[in-house]
């Protein structure tokens, strides 16, 4: 299928991008190179607000390359950590702005670092918080052999320019020493880029809310009111599928989550906020929920029944 503008947007600008497991500390090693077409894009302008962006036309490249416009002095952004980002696009033939993004932190769009088929997340592997960095990448490269939609008005030898501003940066999957399992409870199995499994013993669910600190993380303590980004994966307690009915490992995009007192009305489980409470960054969390502690009955995902004991499966990749 081609890509219409919108869609266009929605994959860029929305973080719906393939993620890749998080790397330990040591040497990064930036995704893509650094080449003369990058180097012809200029931006001026605060990072993080609308930049005035300058380059002669046309800016013609074969293969994606990246370079620095700003140096920021935030932290570190390794393969497959998770960053907020704004950005805009360009028509490298023509100059013309192709897409923005609202330059409204409330509202950034999410990326993983790093990936080995999307040149626009593998962009920012390597950059600091606060950097500026322009990516240019031809048309065929990043849309493929389906082409952009036609009325994007691009051809496969023309070019994309993307000058992207890193605003803060998480991590990109639980990163902390393991916990003390708990009887009764299922076992966790992490593949290698994240995405958790569980197994679920072959007993009654539990009618209590029970939270289990599978992995225990070094970072800040997540308090009541705190805006908290997280993976999470949840599961039916004794379904014959052990399948997640959501999770946002499948959709390539951790959310933010409002820890606070609420009930399970809004569409938000209370359990989830009494496991999250007291939780430090970089903890995996597994929490059992029995009914009263889910969602309410109009409020059920797809998949799940009424009276259904949940499960999830949580990783804390940082607070807002």
């Amino acid at each position: 299928m081609r890509k219409s503008v919108a869609v266009v947007v929605a994959a860029l600008f929305l973080g719906l991008l393939t993620g890749c497991s998080a790397a330990g500390g040591g040497a990064c090693t930036p995704a893509l190179p650094t080449g003369d077409a990058s180097k012809l894009i200029s931006a001026t302008g605060p990072v993080g607000s609308t930049p005035k962006v300058t380059f002669p036309t046309p800016v013609v490249t074969k293969t994606a390359e990246v370079s620095t416009i700003t140096v920021g002095k935030g932290e570190l952004v390794r393969p497959g950590m998770v960053a907020d980002v704004e950005a805009s696009l360009f028509n490298g033939k023509t100059g013309q702005q192709v897409a923005a993004t609202k330059y409204d932190l409330s509202d950034a769009p999410r990326l993983t670092a790093g990936g080995k088929t999307d040149p626009f997340s593998a962009s920012i592997q390597c950059a600091t918080v606060g950097s500026r960095l322009a990516l240019v990448v031809s048309v065929k490269q990043y849309f493929g052999a389906a082409g952009p939609d036609p009325s994007l008005g691009l051809a496969p030898a023309d070019s994309l320019i993307f000058v992207t501003d890193i605003k803060r940066a998480f991590l990109g999957r639980a990163s902390g020493v393991p916990g003390f399992s708990q009887d009764g409870m299922p076992a966790v199995v992490t593949a290698p880029d994240g995405t958790p499994g569980v197994t679920i013993p072959n007993t009654s669910p539990p009618t209590n809310l029970r939270i289990e600190t599978v992995t225990v993380g070094g970072g800040a303590k997540v308090k009541q009111n705190d805006q908290v980004v997280v993976h999470y994966s949840g599961f039916v307690w004794a379904s014959t599928s052990t399948d997640a009915f959501d999770s946002t490992w499948t959709k390539h995009a951790p959310v933010t989550r409002h820890v606070s007192s609420t009930d399970a009305t809004n569409g938000v489980p209370v359990g989830l906020e009494k496991a999250l409470v007291g939780q430090t960054v970089g903890s995996q969390v597994l929490v059992a929920m029995p009914p009263k502690f889910g969602f309410s009955s109009s409020k059920l995902p797809a998949g799940v029944d009424a009276g259904a004991t949940l499960l999830y499966v949580i990783d804390i990749l940082g607070i807002q």
